[in-house]
Order: structure tokens, then sequence, then C-alpha cells
């Protein structure tokens, strides 16, 4: 035999499941690719700033940085 006061904590919590999976129901939305890239982008700049590692606008890679960054790239696609 359940006591009072489990059946009513077993209650809260059966409730408060209910709630949360409503909830998460309600506020998935779908994201578009492009709008992705840009958060990222927007979150990545911001942690560089934060971490004062920000890349001088002025500053261009070397070859032997392009090469391997390509190669990396084209396996990606």
């Amino acid at each position: 035999m359940m006591s009072y006061e489990f059946r009513a904590q077993l209650a809260r919590y059966r409730h408060d499941r209910q709630t949360h999976e409503k909830t998460q129901r309600v506020n998935r939305q779908s994201v578009k690719k492009a709008d992705v890239k840009k958060i990222t982008a927007r979150a990545t700049s911001a942690s560089a700033k934060l971490a004062d590692r920000q890349v001088p606008a002025d500053h261009t890679r070397s070859a032997g940085v392009k090469r391997p960054l390509a190669e990396w790239q084209s396996l990606r696609r």
C-alpha cells in the first residue's frame, strides 16, 4: 500500500514529465543551413574576441597552411 506522500510525489513527477515533453514538442523548429552557418560564425568570432585570439584583417595564409586546408575541405565535400 502506497502512502499519501508517495502518491502525491508520483503524481507531481508524472505531471512535470508530461509538461516537459509538451514544451519540448512545441519549441522544436527547423533551421536553415545558412542560418546555422551564420550563428556558428558569430559564436566563433565572439569566442575568439573573448580569448583575445583574433586574426588581423590583412593576414594572409602561407602556402604550407593553404595546401592541407584545401585537402581537408575537399574531403568534406
